[in-house]
């Protein structure tokens, strides 16, 4: 919970200069399925994909480089926030950040028809 609120005030902290990076060792891509209301999952790969967070804006590691940035807050429940925010071409997206209880962490880039979900410690 302590990180979770940690990364909130990082990512609407305009005048802040520190940061915060989270490193994923796996990802798994979901495509949206509209009939069954679901996501179908693919395979989970080995990833080494680096997220820092810093003054409302995620950057990433990915092959893509990508970068969002954070509009607004959608909900927060302690050990997980969903944020609205756009991506570097200005597609909006949601951001999940989870921290489960297992140690199974997850931050998942959400867009319309996909979702791209990285796991970490």
């Amino acid at each position: 919970m302590k990180k979770l609120l940690l990364i909130s005030a990082l990512l609407f902290s305009v005048n802040s200069y520190s940061q915060s990076i989270i490193n994923a060792f796996a990802a798994q891509i979901g495509y949206w399925n509209a009939n069954t209301d679901k996501y179908n999952w693919e395979v989970t790969v080995r990833t080494n994909v680096t997220f820092t967070i810093q003054n409302g804006y995620i950057f990433t590691t990915d092959k893509n480089n990508s970068v969002y940035e954070v509009v607004s807050l959608q909900s927060s429940n302690g050990r997980e926030g969903v944020w609205s925010a756009t991506d570097e071409v200005g597609d909006p997206c949601s951001i999940i950040l989870k921290y489960n209880e297992d140690g199974s962490n997850i931050i998942a880039i959400v867009y319309d028809a996909f979702c791209v979900r990285y796991y970490f410690e």
